[in-house]
């Protein structure tokens, strides 16, 4: 008869690594999730893929043998004396919420007095899982019920150190998941009860504490770091940040402090502990995962307590008088991370901006500064993290605000919307025969409410105006959603009284050079009187992409990954973007009367500088050839205004 256990949690760890491993010890897995219709895919196929990936290494292996917890009672009473071990994967914060299902487990054993050994394992990225998931069952079992437990020595709670690098990477099949080619699972050999199968993967350790200390010190410190220094330089992927040399420099000296520390408290050999990190760092040079930055980074404020892979190290070398100058310099990139999609980051960043500094920081780190060392290590955070005066080498941004670049700063994205939007009504209310030259994306979604606004005031009217957009994508004809001339109907063209045919969106089906042609010669036949632009994190403009030339006319273009990836928010999945697209070429956008581009959030910061800061033009970023232009206006929010440290009298 299969051992048989049950696996809390059918996400990317709970199939990959988890249920890699014990499919390996000829285990029968149940998994339990909140997720319906993946537990009901599991249930109906009996079976998923694990894909491994690496350099030179590309495998896929079966994982049979497992089902969903039935909902059936008789079966779940069945199961539940059975199984030998439960494991999770559902994060920290959530393991008392799984408590009352545990609980449940235990009261059906204890009724039919099952003493089968049962080990309960939380496999989460924190140090004590277990015993956190312990205490919050206990809390809900009754008295007689911990007692028998206790006295039969029946039901276990060893903490696990658990390691395996799992993104979330898009696959055919749904229930297929990629990851590394390895997997470890560290289990607490004083707690554990019964025998633990001989498996590649799954081990017992006496000293459990050094190792899970060893993998959070090093992995998920590193990883950590990876994924918040790269998203301070717009990397996508860990492979793009490690690939970045100051990165990579920098994670590697905090692994090597935070390895300090560990060789002092559990008496690792310096030279085992070195090997143990490089392995660790070639991990993170895998280029077939494509692990995302904000993946990684994910959840600052969690990553950022007390206890877990930011702070802990560097209270291990306070402790023994040790350098943390890397480490240090990952804690700020925590507090200065932010995804949108990230319900922590975004809070971390209101937080900042609303309260004080001392208070997030004592807030987010738990850190006492009653305590000689932690009130030394909060200094350090604070003197990073406080505002710095404008040094006099940003006057060389400051003096460049002349008649050609005129610069503007808005408090955030709706106020930068409301100052692009004045600069083209106050344009249409003196020339209303205007021809504009108009955008879409991120920048006209705050823009163009306020131009219907103004519309429906009747303060301007674009019964003559003409419109030339800057691209459509290839292969989609204007009634796909996604096409740009679909978001110009819906975003403006519907809502205001433009004709039709004096709208221009270059066709993305047809044949290719007639739609170039017309491009072309709707550009040169019809002055634009003003431009909108937006620009991208990597400089681009429109989809004039950095490289080692740029075009003049109207182009079909091959988009860049990073345009692919960035633009992959307005499809459901990456794989749908298309790969080329119809673009003005730069020289046509230079022929425009007057320029206005706005750019909104910090990761457009870098390409701003760029063309703020110094007189270089370069076709690796794009955006500075708008120095060429003798009318250009540029908006900005205050966030990018702070972060290149700009300041401008015009508000």
């Amino acid at each position: 008869m299969a051992k048989k256990m049950i696996q809390i949690g059918a996400g990317n760890i709970g199939r990959a690594c988890i249920g890699r491993l014990f499919h390996q010890a000829n285990y029968e897995i149940y998994f339990s999730d909140i997720n319906a219709e993946l537990i009901s895919m599991i249930h109906e196929r009996k079976e998923y893929n694990v894909r491994m990936v690496g350099k030179d290494f590309d495998e896929t292996i079966k994982i049979d043998n497992v089902d969903k917890v039935s909902e059936d009672r008789e079966e779940f009473i069945r199961l539940s004396n059975e199984i030998e071990i439960i494991t999770t994967a559902v994060g920290v914060n959530i393991l008392p919420k799984i408590a009352s299902f545990i609980v449940d487990i235990i009261n059906i054993r204890h009724k039919y007095q099952n003493n089968n050994p049962l080990n309960i394992m939380a496999c989460e990225n924190t140090t004590g899982a277990s015993s956190k998931l312990k205490e919050s069952v206990y809390n809900l079992l009754d008295l007689n019920i911990r007692e028998w437990i206790e006295k039969e020595k029946n039901i276990a709670f060893p903490n696990v150190a658990i390691d395996c690098i799992v993104p979330n990477i898009e696959n055919e099949n749904p229930l297929t998941v990629t990851c590394e080619n390895f997997a470890d699972l560290i289990i607490d050999r004083n707690v554990f009860i019964g025998n633990l199968p001989n498996v590649e993967g799954l081990s017992l350790k006496e000293n459990l504490n050094a190792y899970i200390e060893r993998k959070l010190f090093t992995l998920n410190t590193g990883h950590a770091i990876t994924a918040y220094l790269g998203a301070q330089k717009n990397k996508e992927t860990i492979y793009e940040a490690i690939n970045d040399s100051e990165i990579k420099n920098i994670v590697l000296g905090a692994m090597r402090e935070s390895g300090e520390v560990l060789i002092k408290r559990h008496g690792f050999r310096s030279e085992e502990h070195e090997a143990y990190i490089q392995k660790i760092l070639n991990r993170f040079f895998n280029p077939y995962l494509k692990d995302s930055v904000f993946r990684v980074g994910r959840e600052p404020m969690r990553k950022l307590s007390y206890n877990d892979r930011l702070i802990k190290p560097i209270l291990g070398t306070l402790e023994y008088n040790l350098r943390h100058d890397n480490l240090l310099k990952g804690v700020i990139s925590a507090f200065k991370f932010y995804s949108p999609d990230d319900k922590e980051s975004v809070e971390l960043k209101s937080m900042l901006k609303n309260e004080k500094l001392e208070k997030v920081i004592l807030k987010i780190t738990e850190l006492d500064i009653n305590k000689e060392k932690e009130k030394e290590l909060y200094n350090e955070i604070y003197n990073e993290l406080k505002p710095k005066k404008i040094l006099n080498k940003n006057k060389k941004i400051q003096n460049k605000e002349n008649n050609k670049m005129k610069v503007i700063i808005a408090k955030d994205s709706n106020k930068v919307g409301m100052k692009v939007a004045a600069e083209i009504i106050n344009l249409l209310k003196v020339k209303k025969d205007a021809v504009l030259g108009l955008a879409t994306g991120g920048t006209a979604e705050a823009v163009y409410p306020h131009l219907i606004k103004s519309y429906n005031k009747k303060e301007i009217d674009f019964k003559k105006v003409k419109t030339i957009n800057l691209d459509e994508y290839k292969g989609l004809d204007g009634k796909n959603e996604q096409s740009y001339r679909y978001f110009m109907d819906k975003n403006l063209f519907e809502h205001v009284n433009i004709e039709k045919k004096n709208t221009f969106v270059p066709k993305g089906i047809g044949d290719k050079e007639k739609n170039l042609k017309e491009f072309n010669d709707k550009i040169n036949k019809n002055p634009r009187d003003l431009q909108l632009l937006g620009v991208g994190a990597n400089g681009h403009i429109a989809f004039n992409e950095p490289n080692d030339f740029l075009h003049s006319d109207a182009l079909c273009v091959r988009l860049d990954k990073k345009t692919i990836k960035a633009n992959s928010r307005y499809f459901e999945s990456e794989k749908q973007v298309p790969k080329e697209a119809f673009s003005m070429g730069m020289g046509g956008i230079l022929k425009a009367k007057k320029i206005v581009i706005a750019a909104i959030g910090k990761n457009k910061a870098s390409a701003i500088k760029e063309l703020l800061s110094h007189d270089k033009i370069t076709t690796k970023c794009p955006v500075t050839f708008l120095k060429l232009h003798n009318n250009v206006t540029v908006i900005i929010d205050e966030e990018i205004a702070k972060a290149i440290g700009y300041k401008s009298s015009k508000k």
